[in-house]
């Protein structure tokens, strides 16, 4: 059974102009790194004041791959992703996690945004980089009683305890018809293999 109802996310396309349409509250990021053998994804959620979402991403794979690994059906579908410009390629057989960065970097500035999750299994490198561009903030924590850093970016294990409810909440907002999103065929694809 597919989890999420493929016709009701389809209905909740929108094109990226609403977001500039809507009063923002909150943007965050989410990355999942790839090698060779995956998809590089890169998500932006913005939240706004009147208690709608809006959900865009960018997605890349190694140049090489069309051509070796991926053949028939799925080669097709990457091949047509490219050409409407929905999957993006870096040089080789492996993700250049560099072509991605500018990228990365422009967004967050451009809009402000709070916080980027990462699984931290293949990013390293990347995030080092990242987070040398951006500046520490100090919080207070209640849970801690004393000031803590606070880093853009902030890794989340991809484990049940820590996805369980933001993947609830994320079923609650699609259902309720407040997620929108820029209808990226990549992740209705990957949505409809969950």
């Amino acid at each position: 059974d597919q989890w999420i109802d493929l016709d009701k996310w389809k209905n909740q396309i929108r094109d990226f102009d609403f977001v500039n349409e809507n009063a923002i509250e909150s943007v965050w990021g989410g990355l999942d790194f790839a090698s060779s053998r995956d998809i590089y994804a890169i998500s932006w959620l913005f939240k706004f004041k009147n208690g709608t979402y809006y959900l865009t991403h960018r997605f890349y794979t190694p140049a090489q791959m069309l051509g070796n690994r991926y053949t028939g059906q799925r080669a097709q579908m990457y091949e047509d992703w490219m050409r409407r410009g929905y999957l993006h390629t870096t040089p080789g057989n492996t993700i250049d996690s560099t072509f991605c960065e500018d990228y990365i970097k422009e967004f967050i500035l451009e809009y402000d945004v709070n916080f980027v999750g990462y699984d931290p299994y293949k990013g390293t490198e990347i995030i080092k980089r990242l987070d040398g561009e951006f500046s520490t903030e100090y919080v207070w924590s209640e849970e801690k009683n004393k000031m803590i850093e606070l880093s853009k970016f902030q890794p989340i294990r991809q484990v049940i305890t820590n996805l369980a409810d933001a993947t609830w909440k994320f079923e609650e907002i699609i259902n309720d018809g407040r997620l929108y999103h820029d209808g990226n065929p990549v992740m209705e694809w990957m949505l409809s293999n969950v």
